[in-house]
């Protein structure tokens, strides 16, 4: 007989166990009586029932075993059954397939009794917690409490039931919370205090999220701990951490009917016809990951890809849904998509596959993916960035001290850029980051002035201390839960065209040196016109991106004979600006949140007949930059010392009189990254330092790149070089 699960319920969490503390936690615990141990559960299958004393057991112990469509024993173990006939049997499942998929049998010796079964429930994305009673608590009560990390479920009109058992499953206690989750503030709550004896017998405390119209909804993750350890927790959590895989680094020899697109970065299938269809990439460290983000596209509806190890057939460790973009997803008409999946934990490093399942014949192109510590819903939607509220923002007395608190991994700090803006201080944590001037002849509005990324992700302060009053009119925050999205649009030179390998594309080395805080797609296309941007699959692709920064570097294809005619010269560019205008409002559609920015193409050709068009282009993308209050980035101003380099110097810095080389587009890179969040507040002395200490690298030989590559290989997490350099 089979017996189906009755669903599989994302958040729930079970298991804080009182009293055991493994090695490390003791340690801990002995110093100040209160510690707590947490890891992360994929899936934990719960089974109770009642069975007749008629039946025959021995020594009250019943079987419980999943078995797969093949018979095969999934899980088995042992269950008691209490004095009145009841039973309750929960563990921790790791299945390689999806939980209904199996079949659940209890036995009663010989005899199956799977119909005494009662109630079976997967239950997902829980965190179980070990520890140790305080004795400094009063009466030895016991507190638990859950910080709501999620900020899509804040504000609900949820209830939360905490239930306490004993070690015998015995329930012992109920808490009801009304209205538990109807909070915006991201603070600790604590939910169930016992009394001295419930204190004294407690073995586990389960919390359960109630939606009175809907049943049981899905609450994300919560923590769960023992005591007053908050602050203890914050100190020792964990950074996200994102280790992005590019396609094309695939080992061919251990691949199959795949190659790299000649057309755009990435990797697709040969002939959508043949079954055996995977690609390998050599000894991936796979500790701690969690999910895994990809950029991709396929033909087809309902698709996905495989995660396996040590082989095409090996252990599956997860499936990463595909979209479809309405195109063959080989040709230019391909749309790259974000896709989002789980991972079921493993450790130390292992050859990983990407494989089409069997009996599948879609086509498939990935650009890339992400391997993340942090686990990701499928669509993404737990970790949208969030703007502050204006009553969240606590002012002094004499308003000259902004503080907010909030929970994620970055920060955005928005403000008025003025003639007598003042000098902020800004500290996080308590500790002094960065000052800042804002005091512009010109008045800037709802500037980005800085960002902070790499935060663990936990609860966080931000304090702002000007030499002026400031008013809520005057700031503003936005919180990142994940990486912050840049898109970067272009042409050739965005493209990396000219590079030997596409790490040296200017959004490839961006990339790196914004470290993992940041998560950047190249947008551009070989080719594209600021007109012609959408046609491609770049261009489609950054509408679907979410973007929260997009990096526009078009024009330097716009051709004279289309915007360049003394009617349009004499009409001050209205063709050209409407186009450019056109494009930066359909990104922006896309994405309202996003930061626009405009970005200069530079300019290698002295040609006398070519550099009047590229500077008119320039004068009329800034005229429109300054009207829209869009920031400019100046790529021209770091190569533009370089284009009178002689033919056998150029190298260096242009390929041709078009594109940059390898040392070029490292440039590039360095004036985008100093140039966010806030153009306007670019240190132009840090940024000319940085291009000769730049420009010091590979100085022998124009063709060899092995420092430069050398130096992107060793910026840590944070983009920064390593301390010795």
């Amino acid at each position: 007989m089979k017996k189906s699960f009755y669903g599989i319920f994302s958040g729930i969490v079970a298991g804080v166990m009182i009293g055991t503390l493994s090695v490390a936690a003791s340690a801990e615990a002995a110093a100040d009586n209160k510690s707590v141990q947490a890891r992360y559960i994929e899936k934990r299958v719960v089974v109770s029932g009642h069975i007749d004393q008629s039946e025959a057991l021995e020594n009250n112990m019943l079987t419980i075993l999943l078995s797969d469509e093949n018979n095969n024993i999934a899980y088995i173990n042992e269950a008691a059954v209490d004095d009145y006939g009841d039973y309750k049997h929960s563990f921790e499942f790791m299945g390689g397939n999806n939980i209904d998929s199996y079949t659940l049998k209890v036995k009663a010796g010989e005899t199956d009794v799977t119909e005494t079964a009662k109630s079976i429930g997967c239950f997902t994305d829980m965190i179980e917690a070990d520890a140790v009673k305080s004795n400094e608590n009063e009466n030895g009560s016991v507190e638990i409490g859950v910080k709501l990390i999620n900020d899509y479920y804040m504000n609900r009109d949820y209830t939360m039931y905490a239930a306490a058992y004993s070690t015998d499953n015995t329930l012992i206690d109920v808490n009801v919370f009304p209205n538990s989750l109807n909070s915006s503030d991201g603070m600790m709550r604590k939910f169930l205090k016992l009394n001295n004896n419930g204190g004294k017998n407690i073995s586990e405390v389960r919390l359960y999220v109630w939606d009175k119209e809907n049943g049981i909804k899905p609450l994300g993750k919560v923590f769960v701990f023992g005591g007053d350890n908050a602050d203890k927790i914050k100190n020792t959590a964990e950074k996200t951490v994102y280790k992005r895989i590019e396609a094309e680094t695939f080992s061919e020899e251990n691949s199959k009917n795949v190659k790299a697109d000649d057309r755009s970065f990435g990797v697709q299938n040969k002939e959508c016809k043949k079954m055996d269809t995977h690609m390998c990439f050599k000894d991936v460290d796979l500790a701690n990951v969690k999910s895994v983000i990809a950029l991709a596209d396929t033909n087809r509806d309902n698709e996905y890809l495989e995660f396996r190890i040590g082989g095409p057939t090996g252990d599956l460790i997860g499936k990463l849904p595909l979209v479809n973009g309405g195109g063959s997803a080989h040709d230019s008409d391909l749309s790259y998509t974000l896709t989002y999946a789980g991972i079921k934990e493993t450790s130390g490093k292992h050859d990983l596959y990407i494989v089409r399942p069997e009996g599948s014949t879609a086509n498939f192109i990935l650009e890339h993916f992400v391997l993340s510590s942090e686990r990701l819903s499928e669509d993404g939607e737990d970790s949208k960035p969030f703007y502050s509220k204006e009553n969240d923002i606590k002012f002094s007395n004499d308003n000259k001290t902004a503080e907010y608190s909030f929970y994620g991994t970055g920060i955005d700090y928005i403000t008025n850029l003025s003639k007598d803006a003042g000098q902020v201080e800004i500290f996080i944590d308590g500790k002094k980051d960065k000052t800042i001037n804002l005091n512009k002849d010109q008045e800037l509005k709802d500037r980005t002035v800085y960002t902070k990324t790499g935060l663990s992700k936990w609860n966080h302060t931000i304090k702002i201390v000007s030499d002026r009053a400031i008013t809520a009119n005057d700031i503003k925050f936005k919180v990142y839960q994940r990486p912050i999205i840049v898109a970067c649009m272009g042409d050739s030179i965005t493209d990396g065209v000219g590079t030997a390998n596409h790490i040296f594309s200017w959004p490839a080395q961006l990339q790196k040196r914004l470290g993992t805080g940041y998560y950047v797609v190249d947008c551009g296309h070989n080719g594209s016109t600021t007109e012609g941007i959408f046609v491609f699959s770049q261009g489609k692709t950054a509408l679907k991106l979410n973007a929260d920064i997009f990096i526009n570097a078009l024009y330097t294809n716009d051709s004279e004979n289309v915007y360049g005619t003394k009617d349009e010269v004499n009409n001050g560019g209205k063709k050209f600006k409407d186009t450019y205008q056109s494009v930066m409002g359909k990104l922006k559609g896309s994405s309202p949140d996003a930061r626009m920015y405009v970005a200069i193409p530079p300019c290698g050709n002295t040609n006398d007949d070519f550099k009047p068009w590229w500077e008119t282009k320039k004068k009329w993308t800034e005229e429109l930059a300054a009207k829209n209050n869009w920031p400019v980035i100046d790529f021209d101003y770091v190569l533009k010392d370089h284009r009178n380099d002689g033919v056998a110097e150029r190298g260096f810095y242009f390929i041709d009189v078009v594109h940059p080389s390898e040392k070029g587009y490292s440039f590039m890179a360095a004036a985008a990254k100093m140039s966010l969040p806030c153009p306007e507040l670019l240190d132009s002395t840090a940024l000319d330092n940085e291009i000769k200490r730049l420009d010091a690298l590979d100085s022998s030989d124009k063709y060899n790149h092995s420092q430069l590559e050398s130096e992107l290989n060793s910026l840590d997490e944070s983009g920064n070089l390593p301390a010795n350099n």
